[in-house]
């Protein structure tokens, strides 16, 4: 992707990419697929037809999503390191498998956020991090764009941990080739947590990334494969 590319990616008002930051990006990345480690956060909540989503050519091809998902995430490693991440998709079920959209993400490693644009058209943008995600305690993310916004997650383990494993599929636009599946799956184990959200956003993120208290998981470790994108055909009317 060049510039023009990288910052027409879809997603949300507060996932713009500046053009200076954009310019500042490295020309490789490691392709996909991608192997990692991390420790993470997830949380869960209610989606209805405000809740937005960034398909602009798909429109709602994937119809109405169920719920959503956020989740604050410690890469321990990755093709480009460790790095911190903040994120918030849209669940939708797809035959017998569940699949995401996610307009809203962002991290603090400039190849993290040039790889994700390039990758899998991920709307990411920079965050100040601070917390350990993955741990019962407070992790706060901070915009570093021109669009301000906080999200703040308190979590609050209520189990031993438990083995989990679960494949999913990610929905993405692309700017220059439309509508792509990607292949991923989460395994690891996990603990049952509360997690307490507030959100700041003068655009539209709280429609996303609800505030309150929700049912989530806390992943000690966790590994995470995210696979290379393959088109979707959809139907035009």
């Amino acid at each position: 992707m060049n510039v023009a590319e990288l910052t027409a990616v879809p997603g949300l008002p507060e996932c713009r990419l500046p053009e200076d930051i954009a310019n500042q990006l490295p020309d490789f990345v490691p392709p996909a697929p991608w192997r990692t480690r991390c420790t993470a956060a997830l949380w869960f909540g209610r989606a209805d037809s405000n809740t937005p989503l960034s398909l602009p050519a798909a429109g709602r091809h994937a119809g109405r999503p169920l719920m959503t998902m956020g989740a604050v995430i410690e890469y321990l490693d990755s093709p480009v390191d460790g790095y911190r991440e903040v994120l918030a998709a849209a669940a939708f079920r797809r035959g017998l498998r569940m699949l995401f959209h996610c307009p809203f993400i962002a991290v603090d490693s400039l190849a993290s956020l040039a790889a994700g644009r390039k990758n899998w058209s991920l709307p990411k943008v920079l965050v100040a991090v601070d917390g350990q995600p993955g741990h019962s305690g407070t992790t706060t993310c901070r915009s570093k764009s021109e669009a301000p916004w906080t999200v703040t997650a308190s979590a609050r383990a209520l189990s031993p941990a438990l083995p989990m494993a679960k494949n999913f599929l990610l929905w993405q636009e692309f700017p220059s080739g439309g509508l792509h599946e990607i292949p991923a799956r989460l395994s690891g184990r996990v603990r049952l947590a509360l997690i307490d959200i507030d959100v700041e956003s003068s655009h539209r993120l709280e429609r996303l990334v609800r505030p309150g208290r929700h049912l989530g998981l806390l992943a000690d470790t966790m590994s995470a494969t995210l696979g290379v994108p393959r088109p979707v055909p959809i139907e035009r009317r």
